[in-house]
């Protein structure tokens, strides 16, 4: 049964909608969006993903196999030519009626996306540009394809592609840094990124929400982690994964979002487990360190629970 089913079951059974009503909703909801996006993944889509899978595997056996023999602008052909087919491809398969060839045209976009990115790199690389340069032309490249490609299909692929060309801009600025601070700034830039991200996804900018507040909640939580993962890092930095773990998980319980408590949770949990083990040498004592810690978080639940102070706070 749908979500929409069972809101309408319950409203009618506790009276709040007429069997009249009931079916004037399910028709407005059925006309709501078409019938070629809501099909069922079928054989033809399952054909299009190996397809497109396949091309990209040949792409690169074909450049390993011959990369040696191949003049600059070949090897830039190689993995361009393969890209703007994609691009070319998906966008035929976008205008489809059916709806499995129109996801299909989101992968092979996604798939477009990668492979122009690479001879972007190629490109670079062939041009004699440091692998640092290439990456800073590079990155951005594949951050505004993709956003581009987003703004034609707002869809689950396309916001992914979004997500790894802000990882990649984010890496590429990162190597360019001292060594040291590398680890820092890409995940300072991929928390930052993320919140924004969470921020858009919850004002219903970026769309679609559910992979929008994953990928934020996923991008927070990993570039609050390792922005304080770093040996010769600041002490400070460390608290930036319990920061997300809180707000993650505040946003959880007051959007509703399990994605959030999930991520909060995971974060506040590796975090721990690495603050201790880094600053506690003793491997006995930093177990009976996590079980305290442990135990405390518990009984903390237990009491708070039972005891329920937040029932006495005056009504505002």
């Amino acid at each position: 049964m749908t979500a929409v089913e069972e809101h309408l079951r319950r409203w009618r059974e506790a009276g709040l909608l007429s069997e009249e009503e009931v079916g004037r909703i399910r028709a407005f909801e059925a006309g709501r969006e078409p019938e070629g996006r809501a099909s069922r993944p079928g054989v033809i889509e399952a054909l299009v993903y190996v397809g497109i899978a396949v091309v990209c595997v040949g792409v690169f056996v074909l450049v390993g196999a011959n990369w040696e023999h191949l003049r600059s602008w070949a090897r830039v052909a190689v993995v361009a030519v393969p890209g703007l087919l994609a691009l070319a491809a998906g966008l035929v398969m976008l205008r489809s009626p059916l709806g499995q060839l129109q996801r299909g045209g989101t992968m092979a976009w996604l798939a477009g996306q990668g492979l122009l990115t690479g001879a972007i790199g190629v490109l670079a690389s062939e041009a004699g540009w440091s692998a640092e340069n290439g990456l800073l032309v590079a990155g951005p490249f594949c951050f505004a394809l993709a956003l581009a490609l987003w703004v034609g299909s707002p869809s689950h692929p396309q916001l992914m592609g979004v997500a790894a060309g802000v990882v990649v801009v984010a890496f590429a600025f990162a190597v360019r840094t001292d060594e040291r601070d590398a680890l820092l700034t890409w995940g300072l830039a991929v928390a930052a990124a993320a919140a924004g991200a969470i921020a858009l996804a919850e004002a219903r900018v970026l769309v679609p929400q559910a992979t929008a507040r994953v990928l934020g909640g996923l991008g927070l939580a990993l570039g609050a982690y390792y922005a304080g993962l770093h040996e010769d890092g600041p002490d400070a930095a460390e608290i930036l994964v319990f920061v997300a773990f809180a707000a993650l998980v505040a946003l959880s319980v007051a959007r509703g979002v399990f994605a959030y408590m999930l991520f909060g949770v995971a974060a506040g949990f590796v975090g721990l487990i690495t603050v201790v083990l880094r600053h506690v040498g003793d491997p006995t004592a930093a177990a009976l360190a996590l079980i305290v810690i442990g135990v405390a978080l518990i009984g903390a639940v237990l009491v708070l629970t039972s005891t329920r102070p937040w029932t006495r706070l005056p009504a505002h």
